[in-house]
């Protein structure tokens, strides 16, 4: 005997070709759609994520959710279980719209839990500076820069998509201050051109020098950017009897020195030159107008500091 269930389902199944199972096939593709989209819309909102860095454990989640609240509305808040025993953790929040994202981004360098906040969209490489047609170099920050207030300074010339600012090697008596230098690489070529009209213009007591930074080809890796050779200017005809304490005040009513080196021969004898760093284009200036002015008993001769050969001395 056939089952009689079986009987059934065998007579309710409409044959293939009908209308009825035109119809179903037609609703079962529509339900494959339908969930693909919201698949897709789901995985839209993971891109608008940002992340928070250089956050201190424990973390006040509702304070963080609050603070950046007031870019967007957040999706969603995420602290990796992985970070929150360690001294210092990171989180990532996610945004329902793009916008929201890329404002939340100006709270990098904002003070949090007693930290500085570094915070970027999510999928950005910190440190992994790369040359594009849009990207622009710029010298001559203070070494106190914060990436929040870089990014308003650039905020008129169009859309950033990234923005780095290296820091100063780690440890030292610099630890915390960056090397006075920025990449910036806008979303078109206009806000480019715009950024670059920039050069010469007065940011936070610096005058910044703005240009167009290119790799020599697309497979090599852009050459690095040594911080020695920013605001450095040259010193010659120093007296075997000078030292660094000595020539640091003899310059420093031209403004803050960030780095003095003093070259020496292989036998460890002075060189009678040196070079100074300063934190700003402004000392450069000052410090040129010293030339011929006495240091111990002999006139220096001070110049921007140029090829490197200089420091074989005369």
């Amino acid at each position: 005997m056939v089952d009689t269930k079986k009987r059934k389902k065998t007579e309710e199944a409409p044959a293939a070709g009908s209308e009825v199972a035109k119809k179903r096939k037609g609703h079962q593709e529509g339900a494959v759609k339908v969930g693909k989209k919201s698949a897709s819309a789901a995985s839209s909102l993971a891109l608008f994520k940002v992340y928070v860095g250089n956050l201190k454990c424990p973390v006040d989640q509702e304070a963080l959710r609050k603070k950046f609240a007031t870019y967007g509305a957040i999706s969603d808040l995420t602290l990796p279980a992985s970070t929150k025993e360690a001294a210092k953790c990171f989180a990532f929040i996610s945004y329902a719209t793009e916008e929201a994202a890329k404002a939340a981004c100006e709270a990098a360098g904002s003070e949090f839990g007693g930290a500085s906040l570094k915070v970027q969209l999510s999928g950005e490489k910190g440190g992994d500076i790369t040359a594009t047609d849009t990207t622009v170099f710029v010298a001559g920050l203070p070494v106190t820069c914060k990436e929040g207030g870089l990014r308003k300074h650039f905020a008129p010339c169009g859309e950033i998509t990234k923005l780095e600012i290296p820091p100063c090697k780690a440890g030292g008596k610099h630890k915390g201050e960056t090397r006075g230098i920025a990449f910036v690489t806008f979303s078109t070529r206009k806000s480019h051109d715009a950024a670059v009209k920039l050069d010469g213009k007065a940011y936070e007591g610096s005058t910044l020098k703005i240009k167009e930074f290119v790799a020599k080809s697309k497979s090599e890796k852009p050459k690095k950017i040594d911080d020695k050779d920013v605001n450095r200017v040259f010193v010659g005809g120093i007296p075997k009897t000078g030292d660094e304490a000595s020539l640091r005040s003899h310059f420093e009513a031209c403004g803050a020195i960030k780095r003095c080196m003093m070259p020496i021969n292989k036998d460890k004898s002075k060189r009678g030159v040196a070079f100074l760093n300063f934190v700003s284009p402004e000392g450069v200036k000052k410090a040129v107008k010293l030339d011929g002015s006495e240091y111990k008993g002999k006139p220096l001769k001070v110049t921007i500091a140029g090829a490197p050969s200089e420091a074989k001395g005369k």
